[in-house]
């Protein structure tokens, strides 16, 4: 997957539901997200090589 952008929907295999970009950090290696949608879920440093692609918001 390339470098996500803030604002970008991805999916991680083992969670379910969409989940949006929030910060990209460590030179674009980690990334922290939330949930879209539901009751509110945040994950903190999680690899870029592990998220699967989704919707892109980002750009309009």
């Amino acid at each position: 997957m390339l470098v996500p952008e803030p604002g970008q929907i991805v999916h991680l295999e083992d969670v379910e539901g969409q989940l949006v970009v929030q910060t990209v950090n460590n030179g674009a290696l980690t990334v922290d997200l939330a949930s879209r949608y539901g009751e509110p879920r945040f994950f903190k440093d999680i690899p870029v090589a592990d998220l699967l692609p989704g919707e892109d918001l980002s750009a309009g």
